[in-house]
């Protein structure tokens, strides 16, 4: 009657619906859109840095024209997809280096914070809201920056 198969972040069931005679009268696609849960602990997100709206423009069409990923606005600083198997961003900071920026999703944004101070990490940049959330940002023991998140 059909196949299933993925297509990013869809469930698309393909197939044809048979007559008594043998003959496939209908053929069809239903997609169902999959709803990504933020889980706690686990990462969320990956954040690509633009150093201008311009830069950001330009990164949103590469992968656009590479990979086929739609991206949302949220503003001249800010464009995510979810098409990109893990949901990823554009983020313009021009102060910032360019460079990847990996965030994890958290329940408790305090509790979080009180996890990274106390396993060794050093909070570079303190909690701070957006919309949909806030965030803080950490280095790790060997100065890799790491971004928490919470939607609470």
């Amino acid at each position: 009657m059909g196949e299933v198969y993925w297509q990013t972040n869809s469930l698309v069931y393909a197939g044809g619906l048979t007559s008594a005679h043998g003959r496939s009268t209908v053929n069809f696609v239903i997609r169902v859109m999959i709803i990504r849960m933020s889980k706690h602990n686990q990462i969320d997100l990956v954040e690509l840095r633009a150093s201008s709206s311009e830069e950001r423009d330009r990164l949103t069409e590469f992968y656009a024209k590479s990979f086929g990923w739609q991206y949302t606005d949220w503003g001249e600083k800010y464009s995510d997809t979810h098409d990109s198997g893990l949901t990823s961003g554009i983020d313009v900071e021009p102060e910032q280096p360019n460079k990847t920026l990996v965030v994890v999703y958290s329940e408790n944004l305090k509790d979080s914070m009180k996890a990274v101070i106390d396993a060794g990490g050093k909070i570079i940049l303190a909690t701070y809201e957006f919309p949909g959330g806030k965030r803080f940002h950490f280095h790790d023991p060997v100065g890799n920056e790491i971004a928490v998140w919470s939607d609470k």
